[in-house]
């Protein structure tokens, strides 16, 4: 007797389904039925940061097509960066020394 419910309720889903796709257009059934499910808030305006950050306007002003060509040009001459090859390891060492070099702190890695 389950296995007929069972079988029963597999193949009203089955019609389902295939007629939502079939009969329904598809954007509709998202716009009616999905959409009112999942409600997403609405949308809020953020007022732009009108303000100076030094620290900020340092950063980018140390950053230059030179400085970023040449890290380019510095990870891509590393043997192969794979997890495992010694390429990875040099770049993992150049990448941590970049980052104490510009005063980063607590610097974690997993391995």
């Amino acid at each position: 007797m389950w296995s007929k419910i069972k079988t029963g309720i597999g193949i009203t889903i089955a019609v389902l389904m295939l007629s939502s796709v079939t009969i329904f257009h598809p954007e509709d059934i998202t716009e009616n039925i999905l959409m009112k499910l999942i409600s997403l808030p609405e949308p809020q305006e953020v007022q732009p940061f009108l303000g100076h950050d030094r620290d900020l306007e340092e950063a980018l002003e140390s950053v230059s097509a030179e400085s970023i060509e040449n890290t380019v040009r510095t990870l891509s001459s590393h043997p192969s960066r794979v997890v495992g090859y010694a390429g990875a390891d040099s770049a993992y060492a150049y990448v941590r020394d970049q980052f104490e070099d510009i005063g980063m702190q607590y610097i974690r890695t997993e391995t």
